[in-house]
């Protein structure tokens, strides 16, 4: 199946949220699974930066009013081919995505010439007899291109995929020309006094998914979603949660070079060795008899570590060595690298947030600690339970898909869940992990969580049935 990939972000090349790492899993699965799959994105300095050979086309993309873009065409290992589109303004010659503390001000323009290049190419690969059978875009700018998509003769059936219902791409009114529409085709466009691109791509697309089951829930509520609420509820019928997966070739134990000693789930005792490897590393307490307790992740007061900072002189109590991991908010950094945590021998804040680190983090520690209230697609709960990591986490979003809470005796569950996201319900979960570690069935629990599979088999899978429902109803109509 020829199949093109709509999207702005694509780890390691251009990453501000999660799903460019979903993207670019994806798109190595569908691969693998012998489909043809093309990704195309703007052109961003990160690929050049990275290394990847791209090759200029000759004769540039006409759009439909006139003006051309660049193409730039690659090829991934994995197989993937990437169209890039660049242009004379300039529009994407910047490190961020969208502009990840606040929004560049001209990303209606940037989009918009995105979405209408998409359209263009998927126009002339039609008109040169190799014509996309499906496209999937992903979030707002993908929901752009799904619109633009919308202005040609016959478009090909499409999927859009919300990683995030909160980044909605929603402009003023007077952005509509540089969006890339007329005057008069902006009314599916309008939710209230503004106009909002995810509301009409999810309008426009034949199917929908979100990165959960239970995120396909919290889309459709108000309080998650605002006005969009309404329109998600419309288009159920059409709407699936796929959890994600996790890409084996990077987050694996069992061939992982970036930690001391490899193991997998057969035989996790080696996992012991690279606790205490971190342990001399990081001047830890070698003595403590507890577990080492790890948090990890973007350090924002949204994904709760303002609770962790309230949290953080009861946890050091504990009889475990903590480490605390990342980048972010400075005041929440400032107080987890403070003088009187740093001077204790069971504590360390590392302030790093690349892969490696965490592969090592996820590699020692017994018991990884997900403060998120929000995770919407729980990547950092299945990097802990492939490491032997047994989470405690919110149970909220992704996460109630991937846990299942741990009984008192740890004959069943994966994880330890708290309801209340606040200090008391996180020490809570903690003081029940802290004793389950002192059992003689801690071994089996850290086994079972071990043995989930989160391969990204499944889920492509998934999304090739979806891709060929969509393309059977177009031939039976």
């Amino acid at each position: 199946m020829e199949i093109l990939i709509v999207s702005a972000e694509l780890s390691p090349f251009a990453s501000a949220t999660p799903a460019a790492q979903v993207v670019e899993a994806l798109s190595r699965s569908l691969v693998q699974l012998e489909h043809q799959v093309t990704l195309a994105m703007p052109r961003f300095p990160g690929f050049e930066e990275e290394g990847l050979l791209l090759a200029r086309r000759l004769t540039p993309l006409e759009l439909a009013d006139g003006s051309q873009v660049t193409v730039f065409d690659g090829q991934l290992a994995s197989g993937v081919k990437i169209a890039l589109f660049d242009s004379d303004a300039q529009l994407f010659d910047r490190e961020g995505v969208y502009g990840e503390v606040k929004d560049y001000p001209d990303n209606a323009q940037r989009f918009g010439l995105f979405g209408q290049a998409v359209a263009a190419l998927v126009k002339s690969r039609r008109e040169q007899g190799q014509a996309f059978e499906v496209v999937h875009g992903h979030d707002w700018p993908g929901a752009l291109a799904l619109l633009h998509l919308q202005g040609i003769d016959a478009p090909p059936p499409s999927l859009l995929t919300i990683h995030n219902g909160g980044n909605q791409g929603s402009f003023a009114t007077k952005e509509l020309a540089a969006l890339g529409f007329q005057k008069g085709e902006g009314s599916s466009l309008k939710l209230g006094s503004r106009l909002n691109v995810l509301k009409a791509g999810i309008e426009a697309s034949k199917q929908i998914s979100t990165v959960s089951p239970s995120y396909a829930v919290a889309l459709q509520d108000s309080e998650v979603t605002g006005a969009l609420a309404e329109i998600v509820t419309s288009k159920r019928d059409t709407l699936e949660g796929i959890l994600s997966g996790l890409d084996y070739g990077v987050f694996n134990p069992a061939t992982d070079s970036s930690i001391t000693v490899r193991y997998d789930a057969a035989f996790p005792d080696e996992k012991e060795s690279c606790k205490h490897a971190f342990l001399r590393k990081h001047e830890l307490d070698l003595d403590l008899q507890g577990p080492l307790i790890a948090i990890s992740g973007d350090l924002e007061k949204t994904a709760g570590f303002a609770e962790l900072v309230s949290a953080l002189p009861d946890l050091v109590k504990a009889r475990a060595n903590v480490v605390v991991a990342g980048k972010g908010a400075a005041g929440i950094v400032k107080a987890l690298g403070a003088a009187k945590f740093q001077k204790l021998k069971n504590y360390t804040f590392i302030q790093k947030n690349d892969t490696r680190t965490e592969r090592s983090i996820l590699a020692a520690a017994d018991i990884m600690l997900c403060p998120d209230p929000h995770d919407k697609n729980g990547i950092i709960v299945r990097k802990a339970q492939r490491y032997g990591a047994v989470p405690v986490a919110f149970a909220g979003g992704a996460v109630r898909d991937l846990i299942v809470d741990c009984d008192a005796q740890l004959a069943s569950g994966t994880g330890f869940l708290f309801e209340t996201p606040n200090v008391e319900g996180m020490m809570g979960a903690v003081g029940r992990a802290l004793s389950a570690f002192q059992a003689d069935e801690w071994e089996r629990l850290v086994k079972r969580v071990m043995r989930i599979d989160s391969n990204w088999d499944r889920p492509a899978r998934r999304y090739a049935q979806l891709y060929r429902g969509l393309v059977f109803a177009i031939s039976a109509a």
